[in-house]
């Protein structure tokens, strides 16, 4: 079978050996990075009911809404209206304890990383999640983190060039020279809405990663290990 990738030449030079565990584009590498910030906004939401969106809000505006949470402390109050800390979310009202426990547990997380979530970057927060699910029921295939992406059709090559690269990438045939190779359908995870809570968005992990099709699938394939073009 023929695999096409999209790829920069100047990453990804031709004719050599390449391995897909040393391929980690700048946003990888940043996902890495920032999984103890993603396990706590995902922990929020699986505490509280919150959607995903809400939860991110808050960790972005940490330092905004700190005073208004001293405000309700201080009169007593034993939880808070969402909308006052900027975040409009179906469950109206977070109990104060667990807004103290996050945020106090995020500016940690913080301070020993010198990185936080703004709003360029919120994307990094699913592949967080993919690889819980992976990590956790899926542990045979590979790592969406350490492989890289191809398709089985020139077609679907040429698509996503289309709607994700830009003139520094092309799209080459591959050769497949050793490791582990799944299929998967795309759709699950460019179609997931951010309005969603953790516990729903398990939920589009678990199609993806027991391969599931949607009904008008966009097959990924996924190679981790060595491969040239």
């Amino acid at each position: 079978m023929k695999y096409y990738r999209v790829l920069n030449q100047s990453e990804e030079p031709s004719n050599a050996q390449l391995n897909s565990e040393y391929q980690l584009s700048e946003f990888r590498k940043q996902a890495i990075a920032m999984f103890p910030h993603s396990e706590a906004v995902c922990n929020l939401s699986k505490s509280t009911g919150m959607q995903l969106k809400g939860a991110m809000c808050l960790a972005q505006n940490i330092p905004y809404f700190l005073h208004i949470v001293r405000q309700f402390i201080d009169n007593g109050k034993e939880s808070c209206p969402l909308i006052e800390l900027f975040v409009n979310d179906p469950i109206k009202y977070i109990k104060l304890d667990d807004l103290i426990e996050f945020s106090e547990n995020y500016i940690k997380i913080i301070n020993a990383t010198e990185l936080y979530f703004d709003i360029n970057n919120g994307n990094v927060l699913w592949e967080y999640i993919w690889e819980y699910v992976r990590e956790n029921q899926y542990s045979n295939l590979p790592s969406r983190l350490r492989s890289v992406f191809l398709f089985n059709n020139k077609k679907d090559a040429s698509d996503f060039f289309k709607n994700y690269r830009d003139n520094r990438y092309s799209i080459c045939e591959i050769k497949l020279l050793s490791g582990k190779t799944e299929d998967f359908d795309m759709n699950w995870v460019t179609d997931v809405s951010c309005d969603i809570t953790f516990n729903e968005a398990i939920e589009y992990a678990e199609n993806y990663w027991s391969k599931k099709q949607t009904s008008q699938p966009i097959i990924e394939t996924l190679h981790q290990g060595l491969y040239s073009w």
